[in-house]
């Protein structure tokens, strides 16, 4: 929800990127992160990051209210990201 948005601590963030660095260092301070290999069952975190192999086992949840946006990590890796709607409106 948007107000669980107020505090890191409480937004759970589920990644399957086996490219993955730089991001552990820049989500240290979020205690709800797994790393995970792949999607073996929809996840229901906040957020979820993923390598463009996982996309098509992760697009069930758009219907679920979910946004998805693709970002560049770093040249040639690209990252999925899932953001649970109402949880930042204002993505698109």
């Amino acid at each position: 929800t948007a107000q669980r948005a107020s505090d890191p601590e409480e937004v759970s963030l589920a990644a399957y990127a086996s490219g993955r660095w730089p991001l552990p260092w820049y989500l240290r301070d979020l205690p709800r992160t797994r790393w995970l290999h792949q999607v073996e069952e929809l996840p229901a975190d906040d957020l979820i990051l993923a390598d463009r192999s996982q996309q098509a086992a992760l697009q069930p949840l758009l219907r679920r209210g979910y946004r998805h946006r693709e970002f560049l990590l770093r040249a040639g890796v690209h990252v999925d990201v899932w953001v649970r709607g109402g949880l930042w409106p204002s993505v698109r």
